[in-house]
């Protein structure tokens, strides 16, 4: 059980230093993202993803050695796409009339294991 906490908490400071990794870089403040969305056309600086799901699969019964294979699935919806101010742009029927998702997959394989 304490190696699999420890995969987690891998996996949790991978996720909070931002999955920097698995998208593109974030648009610079001088190059705003220009987003059609179905109900305006906005300039985006960055996305306000809320809180996500995590399922780790591939960890057998008997415990983790080495070469064990773990896939990692990850999803969360976005609360906000934030505006060239940085703030929160107003009006867009984002979560009420539609919803855009991040969805990530990566996998992991066991290297070492230390007790």
């Amino acid at each position: 059980m304490e190696k699999f906490v420890r995969v987690l908490a891998s996996v949790a400071t991978l996720l909070a230093m931002g999955l920097v990794w698995l998208g593109a870089p974030a648009p610079s403040r001088a190059d705003p993202l220009v987003l059609k969305l179905p109900d305006a056309t906005v300039q985006a600086t960055s996305f306000d993803y809320q809180r996500g799901n995590m399922l780790i699969t591939g960890i057998p019964s008997t415990g983790l050695v080495v070469g064990t294979v773990l896939e990692t699935y990850y999803q969360a919806n976005m609360s906000n796409i934030l505006g060239t101010n940085n703030l929160p742009i107003p009006g867009l029927g984002l979560n009420a009339t539609y919803e855009l998702t991040q969805v990530a997959r990566f996998t992991e394989v066991v290297t070492s294991i230390t007790e």
